[in-house]
């Protein structure tokens, strides 16, 4: 080891005297240039390579490695114990991210695991059964090959983010399959036992668009280290970030959100895309996208005009403008400042159109005048300075932005919401001056997503969220943190299936098994608290008594700014009706034939209940019945659909001429119709979707279709109950007058009172009517199988 430690020193001062090996835009692929790099180096003379008092004679030269030592180099680097040495930056040892070095398991993964010890391992980890291959190191395996290859004695206990089972002392991981770059050795050198070796990435190999890429996360490595004997001990690996950079482009700057600068990369070297990549301290920081969506399809920027950087988004981190020329003309490209591992997000792309509509030009200056106005602080005095100028912002980033303020902390300074209905939401409070991002564009609306809600003054967020078409659901309940965004207190697993198995997930018997079901929860607590089951439960059980509203935007931008000045605002009883009919009519096709069909009496009626909501009643008459008839038609039609699905599927299935492109997973073995329209009708109305679903195709359509049937009908029986429960003696005549019993004018003549009397009585009627259904329905919200994610 000592005798190592005298070559790594030597090895330091004579590479310091050595010519670089790339520089910006002067890099290819040729073997006449690695020709020439070779012949530079050995015009260094021995004279010229000095350590410390050491007499000239004994310097040892500087030694040009011959193909067939590059050809080992290659081998070697190739291996799993080597190739992860080279997949990133790093000046020292002390910063080898040893998560990339063993990403391959470096030829330590133990071979032959236990059973015992893989249960134990997942044991530990919350889980049922393993999903990758489970790659295993053993603690002591791992210190001595960190030794081993660097000559560090001290090594960290957190050195590897892979999960640590004390019981074995070793570390576990499961791993995907992943693309492992190849590399080849195209030069180096050597002093004594002092190697720098140039390796180039085999990018003809890397996946998609990569292909062929020999710059940004692909260029050249430059390799140092000490070989001995038996192992290399390893310096640095210094990516050639500049190889064919646009040098005009290509500069060093200073973020607020960071100590020391970052060296800002642009690569034209591909004519049809420019590249973006920013490094730190010679490692990897970010890349930017530079992809330009139209209706044509997508396009990329070709040439950066301009970089800016500023702070748009009013967190107290610089984001980034981008200004480029592209096919389909001029574009701005901005991208945002975020927290965690990918630390810039595209947030904008503003075309010609949208820059002439806000009235910018195409230079920095003008995009900041455009984004931040004549206010261009870091700070700003209150809440309603911060928010008007966040939504100009969304407003500019997409005019479909919807907005809106809530009261979701005990404060009396409201948060910031902002959202793309039914795609993403952002909340933001006011803090310092600053915006701090509660949720950042968080995605909803897919994948069992329903939305986000809280808690009005509690400080307490939900999410449900569904899996296997709602046989898991999860439901999380978060709170703000000091810094970052909302993060997870409590969780709960429903399982609303019969888990036979006892793994926690449901096979395909067990979401094909009909008839009840044993449901079960997982309770999990992320607070660092000490708890018992029943005391997460308790919390559970208090949080699922507040109300919770959802988190969504529902004022556009000028009705927002009204908002944010003191002004009333909303829409008026008129437009909620139109707005409804419009939704009704566009998302059942049947609707529309009912409603002209002349066999019905149909009505919507609308009434404002508070500043917040607007209740839109739709209803139909028939003798002294009150029925909600469309239910009954869109329920056929789901019948009929059904089983024309099944006769459908049936018929492919024995060989007939037919084209099958979708299935839901969930088949019918008897291939039979299985039921008729009263059993099918039996299996919808009680939410016995898996027996009625069984040899269809579109199974998520028609799961939320009869699970809407029922909440639809729960509700509508509340509302008729409510109507029935209205004393006789007192409102008894407005039952009469709903059943199209009586009229006004007759119940007026009836009573010898005037028609304004009766309407005023019908209307306190109808006030308490709907009070009392709301808050009704309101509340079993809260045991709906929609909420519950069945």
């Amino acid at each position: 080891m000592k005798s190592s430690r005298n070559h790594f020193i030597k090895a330091i001062l004579i590479s310091a005297m050595m010519l670089p090996l790339s520089a910006c835009g002067s890099v290819n692929s040729t073997d006449s240039n690695n020709t020439a790099q070779e012949s530079d180096l050995e015009e260094v003379t021995q004279e010229q390579v000095v350590t410390g008092n050491e007499p000239k004679e004994k310097q040892e030269p500087i030694v040009t490695l011959t193909e067939a030592e590059l050809q080992e180099f290659t081998e070697l680097f190739n291996s799993d114990e080597y190739n992860g040495f080279l997949l990133e930056s790093y000046n020292s040892p002390e910063e080898i991210n040893w998560d990339s070095v063993l990403e391959f398991g470096a030829g330590l993964s133990v071979q032959e695991v236990s059973e015992d010890e893989i249960n134990d391992y997942l044991e530990s980890i919350g889980e049922k059964d393993l999903y990758g291959d489970l790659f295993v190191i053993r603690k002591s395996d791992l210190a001595e090959y960190i030794i081993q290859h660097t000559g560090l004695s001290n090594i960290a206990d957190d050195v590897l983010s892979w999960d640590y089972v004390p019981k074995y002392d070793s570390y576990y991981k499961e791993h995907w399959a992943a693309h492992q770059n190849q590399y080849t050795c195209v030069s180096g050198e050597k002093v004594g036992d002092h190697y720098e070796l140039r390796f180039r990435v085999n990018s003809e190999e890397l996946p998609g668009t990569n292909a062929g890429k020999n710059y940004g996360k692909w260029a050249d490595r430059v390799l140092k280290m000490t070989r001995t004997s038996d192992t290399m001990v390893f310096e640095s690996n210094v990516i050639q970030w500049d190889d064919y950079c646009d040098e005009e482009q290509t500069f060093d700057v200073e973020l607020s959100q960071y100590d020391g600068p970052v060296h800002f990369v642009t690569y034209s070297a591909n004519p049809d895309e420019t590249d973006i990549t920013i490094v730190k301290d010679g490692k990897f920081l970010a890349d930017l996208y530079t992809s330009i969506y139209s209706e044509d399809g997508t396009k990329y920027l070709k040439k950066v005009i301009a970089v800016g950087f500023f702070d748009f988004n009013s967190d107290g981190m610089d984001d980034i403008a981008v200004i480029g020329d592209s096919d389909l003309g001029k574009h701005v490209l901005l991208y945002e400042s975020v927290p965690g591992d990918y630390p810039f997000e595209s947030f904008a792309d503003l075309n010609e159109e949208k820059m002439s509509d806000i009235g910018c030009d195409f230079t920095i200056a003008g995009v900041k005048e455009a984004l931040l106005g004549d206010k261009q602080k870091e700070q700003y005095s209150s809440y309603q300075d911060l928010y008007m100028h966040l939504a100009k912002v969304y407003s500019i980033q997409d005019d479909k932005n919807q907005f809106d303020l809530i009261y979701a902390d005990a404060d009396d300074i409201p948060e910031f919401v902002v959202g793309y209905a039914g795609y993403w939401v952002s909340l933001v409070a006011y803090e310092n001056g600053k915006a701090h991002y509660l949720m950042n564009r968080w995605p909803y609306g897919a994948g069992g997503n329903s939305g986000y809600s809280y808690a009005p003054k509690k400080g307490i967020y939900y999410n449900g969220n569904a899996d296997y078409a709602g046989a898991i659901y999860y439901n999380t309940y978060m709170s703000k943190r000091d810094e970052g965004e909302l993060g997870t207190d409590y969780w709960v697993k429903d399982i609303n299936f019969n888990d036979l198995d006892g793994d926690g997930w449901p096979s395909d018997d067990e979401l094909q098994a009909s008839g009840e079901y044993v449901g079960s929860s997982e309770y999990h607590n992320e607070t660092g608290k000490d708890m018992t089951e029943d005391e997460i439960k308790e919390v559970i059980s208090l949080y699922e008594s507040y109300e919770m509203k959802q988190i969504s935007g529902r004022m556009d931008y000028p009705t927002f700014l009204d908002k944010l000045a003191g002004k009333e605002v909303g829409i008026t009883e008129e437009q909620a009706l139109a707005a409804i009919k419009k939704h009704c009519l566009e998302n059942n096709a049947d609707l529309e034939d009912t409603v002209n069909s002349g066999k019905y009496t149909v009505y919507w009626n609308v009434e404002s209940i508070d500043d917040a909501d607007i209740v839109v009643l739709y209803r139909s008459y028939t003798g002294s019945q009150l029925r909600y008839y469309m239910l009954d038609a869109f329920e056929i039609g789901l019948i009929t659909n059904i089983k024309r699905e099944r006769r459908f599927n049936r018929t492919v299935g024995n060989d007939s001429i037919g084209i099958k492109v979708q299935t839901s997973g969930i088949a019918d073995p008897t291939c039979n119709e299985g039921c008729s329209n009263v059993d099918l009708q039996a299996f919808i109305r009680r939410g016995d979707y898996m027996a009625a679903l069984k040899g269809t195709d579109n199974f998520f359509k028609y799961k939320a279709q009869i699970i809407t049937l029922m909440d639809i009908r729960e509700d509508y029986a509340i509302v008729n109950a409510h109507v029935y429960a209205l004393d006789d003696e007192k409102y008894g005549s407005y039952v009469k007058y709903l059943n199209r019993e009586n009229s006004i004018a007759g119940t007026a003549e009836a009573e010898g009172v005037s028609e304004e009397a009766i309407k005023s009585r019908f209307y306190r009627a109808k006030k308490l009517l709907i009070k009392n259904a709301k808050s009704q329905i309101e509340n079993n919200l809260n045991y709906s199988l929609l909420k519950k994610g069945a």
